[in-house]
């Protein structure tokens, strides 16, 4: 399949009264009409942690958030929003397996490199601990500059423990608290964070997505990484479409054009 991205390159005549450098980025088709540099004025800051689960049969995802982040930033970036990422790397926590936290702010080059060196493996029984990361990614959101658009995405191919409680020894969740499918759909709603999923379409995570204004991707048995990018295309595109920043920046065609992802 043919990838609609390309690379185009900046010029200064393009940007004129802006101080930057930059060589160029990747550009969508939906954004052709735009000021598509990632300097465009107007800008709005979003707070993004990934809470990606880490079993063995996820690492053609992993792989996949790994090809496509700086397509994705490129994307978000198109749209008028700039990226702060974090994330959580989660297998199953009944079993002893401890997820790894990537604080907020985390350089793309660095969070690249961690997910090039993440093992999928593990993984229990087949719910697996999606309470525990969600509420942690809730945690570090809490953290986010005031004014920031706060959004989690989960990339996850199995249902949640439910309930499950926090292990000991966690900085971000007390020990011994449970969490339930309203306990972490109230967290979302309350701290008012967009619930993105690629998992499967089913409860609790539709409902999370339903009261958080989010939006559900359906994550394809046997999925390769490469048709994984391309559903973290549809991602970035329709949360520029959610959060609906720098209006006049988009023309009517392209307002069109989001309308149908």
């Amino acid at each position: 399949m043919t990838s609609p991205w390309h690379f185009r390159t900046c010029s200064s005549e393009q940007f004129s009264g802006l101080s930057f450098s930059c060589s160029g980025f990747w550009q969508h088709p939906l954004f052709s009409h735009m000021v598509t540099c990632p300097f465009v004025r107007h800008r709005l800051p979003l707070s993004l942690v990934f809470a990606l689960h880490a079993t063995g049969s996820m690492d053609p995802y992993i792989q996949g958030v790994k090809n496509a982040l700086i397509r994705f930033l490129d994307a978000l970036s198109q749209g008028g929003l700039d990226a702060a990422l974090g994330a959580v790397l989660f297998r199953d926590e009944q079993y002893g397996e401890k997820p790894q936290v990537i604080p907020l702010g985390t350089n793309y080059k660095e969070l690249q490199d961690i997910l090039q060196s993440a093992k999928a493996d593990g993984g229990g029984d087949l719910p697996e601990s999606s309470y525990p990361a969600l509420m942690r990614a809730v945690a570090m959101l809490a953290l986010a500059p005031p004014g920031a658009v706060r959004q989690v995405l989960h990339i996850a191919d199995a249902p949640p423990h439910d309930p499950e409680q926090a292990s000991a020894g966690d900085p971000y969740l007390a020990a011994g608290t449970q969490f339930t499918q309203d306990t972490v759909r109230s967290a979302l709603k309350q701290d008012r964070i967009l619930y993105f999923g690629c998992t499967k379409l089913i409860e609790p995570y539709r409902s999370f997505a339903n009261v958080t204004g989010g939006t559900l991707f359906e994550l394809q048995e046997d999925m390769d990484a490469k048709t994984f990018e391309a559903t973290l295309d549809a991602v970035a595109l329709t949360t520029v479409k959610t959060v609906r920043v720098s209006p006049a920046e988009i023309s009517d065609e392209v307002r069109a054009l989001l309308n149908g992802v």
